[in-house]
């Protein structure tokens, strides 16, 4: 299957900079419930299987996946330092969290990824979401803490981005060169991402 031109681009920066562990990071942009900005650094943790949404894991108790709840629009913005090159994405964001087992397929698929990215963690991770909720008042007590069960948290969630238009910058060239890849609107509510001929792509000025 085809992939659209800015995931195989993303695919080689993350290759040529894969001795920077730093380049797993991106800022992640989102609006609370007063209309203001957020911003954060978190984890990439790979693409769902063939298609080009990426994934972030999130404790539900976060104020990011409260935000996400009440809009899920967000932007990414992700600089790779080693090939100076820019990328903002933005995307419809769907959080995949653990539901108990059913014939529906695609709720299915949803708990093979909330199970493949927890197995994925280290064990001081996973104690994180058995612990008290992010932003709790610091003691040494709770830092201590070291709490794990044996199955995946109920606070442990997937959010999914699905990509409608991602703003590409390279600084290597001159004049740099500036690349946005749209959806079309008519199928940005479909897994567009898996669809490359409904991408365009149009050069502007940097």
């Amino acid at each position: 299957m085809q992939i659209p031109e800015w995931r195989q681009r993303l695919v080689r920066s993350l290759g040529l900079s894969s001795d920077k562990p730093e380049a797993n990071y991106f800022q992640l942009a989102t609006v609370n419930s007063e209309n203001q900005a957020r911003n954060r650094t978190v984890v990439f943790r790979g693409f769902v299987d063939n298609t080009s949404h990426l994934t972030v894991i999130t404790d539900k108790r976060s104020g990011k996946f409260k935000e996400l709840c009440k809009n899920d629009t967000a932007e990414i913005a992700w600089y790779f330092a080693k090939t100076r090159e820019q990328y903002r994405i933005s995307a419809r964001v769907q959080a995949c969290c653990l539901q108990p087992a059913s014939e529906d397929k695609t709720l299915n698929t949803h708990n093979y990824l909330v199970d493949s990215l927890w197995n994925k963690l280290s064990e001081k991770t996973k104690s994180s979401f058995f612990n008290v909720s992010p932003a709790t008042p610091f003691s040494d007590e709770i830092h201590n803490q070291l709490n794990i069960g044996s199955d995946v948290s109920e606070n442990f969630c997937v959010l999914v981005f699905i990509p409608n238009q991602v703003d590409y910058l390279d600084l290597n060239t001159e004049p740099h060169t500036r690349l946005i890849s749209r959806v079309s609107p008519e199928h940005a509510s479909r897994n567009a991402s898996e669809l490359p001929a409904f991408w365009t792509v149009e050069r502007v000025v940097a």
